[in-house]
């Protein structure tokens, strides 16, 4: 008659019947193995820098929408896709403008740009370029707020004025997004 021991596991914590002479040594507390296909693979990360116009073009099908909204009776709120800049004749830019220019009545607007959807897929905003272009006089248009690094929203506020005959604008250049790579950016859209 063959001897039986008893021996718990202390990893899963339940008891087994062995057989004489099988090493309980093989129940001790050990990394618990994980079989190949079920581990996860590493998932690599790369940067995706796209000119915010065609970031514009694409998303404005998503409801990455750019708005514009009149603070003061006659005020001229212009946004838009530009296609070239004197320093860069194949740029494809978002542009915001305030504009007076011929009238008697200054302009005062805010730009709610990209809003109201969020990023998705895995890809998240990671910077942006972009800069005042042209402004007269004491005229202006700030970037007031932009989306946080790792963030999934996409939103920037803007706020400008322009006096009586002048004008300002802002190009919004380029947006890097972090995703994971080898796939195309526009899956962030989607």
């Amino acid at each position: 008659m063959k001897t039986r021991k008893f021996a718990v596991c202390p990893v899963i914590g339940i008891g087994f019947a062995l057989l004489a002479g099988f090493p309980v040594s093989a129940f001790q507390k050990s990394a618990p193995a994980v079989p190949s296909q079920l581990q996860k693979p590493a998932t690599l990360r790369a940067d995706y820098v796209i000119k915010a116009g065609v970031f514009y073009e694409e998303g404005k099908n998503y409801g990455f929408n750019v708005n514009s909204h009149a603070q003061s009776f006659g005020s001229r709120c212009v946004s838009g896709l530009n296609t070239s800049l004197p320093s860069d004749p194949g740029a494809r830019t978002l542009y915001l403008k305030v504009d007076s220019q011929n009238q008697v009545l200054g302009s005062r607007c805010d730009f709610t740009v990209f809003e109201p959807a969020q990023l998705k897929n895995g890809f998240v905003f990671k910077s942006f370029t972009g800069s005042l272009v042209d402004s007269s006089g004491r005229n202006a248009l700030n970037l007031t707020a932009a989306p946080s690094p790792g963030s999934t929203s996409m939103k920037f506020l803007f706020h400008g004025w322009a006096e009586p005959g002048g004008h300002a604008s802002y190009h919004l250049l380029t947006i890097t997004l972090e995703g994971p790579s080898g796939r195309d950016w526009r899956e962030a859209l989607r």
